[in-house]
């Protein structure tokens, strides 16, 4: 979670974690809203789902 929340930073975006009740303790990325190969604005907020 660290890493990508790192890396998303340094990119430029905003990060917002959603970990939902199975990602209390979680330290996993299972997903995010915007998926590899796409592209969005940089500033812009991108969800990382913990698990």
């Amino acid at each position: 979670v660290g890493d990508a929340t790192r890396e998303l930073e340094s990119a430029g975006f905003q990060v917002d974690e959603d970990r939902g009740l199975l990602g209390l303790f979680g330290d996993t990325v299972k997903g995010q809203s915007v998926e590899g190969g796409e592209t969005a604005p940089k500033g812009s907020t991108i969800t990382i789902k913990i698990r």
